[in-house]
């Protein structure tokens, strides 16, 4: 997992039922199966909503972004404009081709960069309340016949305790803002230099229909954000794990290897 301003992002590939996160390297490198469908975990430790977006191979593929609540954390499995898989092929490979993955420049092989929008913080309106002087207040004068009613209660004094505004305030201002930062990208991004894997150079294409949902929400986010980047390096030594032998929705196991649908529930696996 990598750690920076209260974010947190790793790669996660299913290990059964379960996500299982891969360790990166110093240098930013995650080393998973080649031909291995894989998931990228997202986190906010922070105190404010956040804006995700996600970068593979230098292309945006999750729309205007995700939004994640305070201490929120989920695995995104797959693309914002389709329902398929993130999986791991060889660079110049058919699958690469097809899924137009040839043309990658050499930088942005593998690349993968969640940049993170925080909300913008709103100034908190204040309302001032009027100091109250104490006033004296005289005690009552002794009566000759305490039987007798006083014809003088204790005075008193009605207290104006309303609420007054700041005169330099306007009450009736419009505080409603417009999300132009919606699509706002990053000014200050810069390219890295990445060496050259040669054989071992991967790219992202889509798999399998994975059936995960989103929602949709509102938030207004700030101009600046923080960058988090990895690397995803295959391995042909590594045999992909199979995951279509676990239903993601109800985590059930498929009685044969050659099943395309769960049995508990009846989504395709």
């Amino acid at each position: 997992m990598v750690y920076s301003g209260g974010y947190v992002v790793a790669i996660a590939i299913r290990n059964g039922a379960h996500w299982q996160h891969e360790k990166e390297r110093k240098d930013g490198i995650v080393t998973i199966p080649m031909g291995q469908e894989y998931a990228i975990y997202l986190r906010n430790k922070t105190k404010r909503r956040v804006l995700a977006k996600v970068y593979i191979d230098g292309e945006n593929i999750s729309g205007l972004g995700y939004i994640l609540r305070i201490g929120q954390s989920f695995h995104l499995e797959r693309y914002a404009d389709e329902d398929k898989a993130f999986k791991l092929v060889a660079y110049g490979s058919k699958e690469a081709q097809d899924g137009g993955k040839n043309y990658v420049e050499e930088g942005g092989r593998g690349v993968i960069e969640v940049r993170f929008y925080p909300e913008e913080e709103k100034p908190t309106q204040v309302f001032p309340r009027t100091p109250i002087e104490p006033i004296d207040t005289p005690l009552p004068k002794p009566w000759k016949s305490p039987w007798k009613e006083n014809p003088y209660p204790y005075p008193y004094k009605k207290y104006d305790q309303s609420l007054t505004l700041n005169p330099t305030y306007n009450n009736n201002s419009d505080i409603s803002c417009q999300a132009t930062n919606q699509m706002q990208l990053c000014t200050d991004f810069a390219p890295m230099a990445w060496e050259r894997w040669g054989d071992n150079d991967s790219v992202t294409v889509g798999g399998n229909i994975t059936g995960q949902t989103f929602g949709t929400g509102w938030i207004e986010t700030e101009n600046e954000c923080i960058k988090i980047v990895l690397t995803l390096k295959g391995d042909y030594n590594k045999k992909p794990s199979v995951s279509s032998r676990y239903c993601n929705e109800c985590g059930s196991k498929a009685k044969r290897k050659s099943a395309k649908f769960c049995s508990q529930c009846g989504r395709r696996l």
